[in-house]
């Protein structure tokens, strides 16, 4: 025992002195830090949720896509009658409008 380093009393001994004890100390001291500074990231605003960011942007693409979709049936009553620069003047403002939404 005394070459081991314990001493034969009940309890934890003094002087445990492990290489891999102490490499896996050190690998749980710099989990616990990179957590730690994860939780200060996201509360600060500088670190965001990937899957709520993703959810977001799938979210813009489908209206952009559904108002897209209506574009035809919402302007053709309105494109009746009028010119080529007329129509296409027609078209981009309508256009502008969709990607205005998308930007809010």
């Amino acid at each position: 025992m005394r070459e081991r380093g314990l001493s034969g009393k009940i309890g934890r001994p003094t002087d445990v002195s492990s290489e891999e004890l102490n490499k896996w100390k050190i690998r749980k001291e710099a989990a616990l830090a990179l957590k730690a500074e994860r939780e200060n990231k996201v509360a600060e605003g500088k670190l965001i949720d990937a899957a709520e960011e993703q959810q977001r942007d799938i979210q813009k693409i489908i209206t952009v896509r559904n108002c897209l979709c209506g574009l035809g049936a919402s302007l053709s009553s309105q494109l009746e009658g009028l010119d080529g620069p007329e129509r296409q003047s027609l078209i981009d403002s309508s256009i502008e409008t969709i990607l205005k939404e998308l930007g809010t």
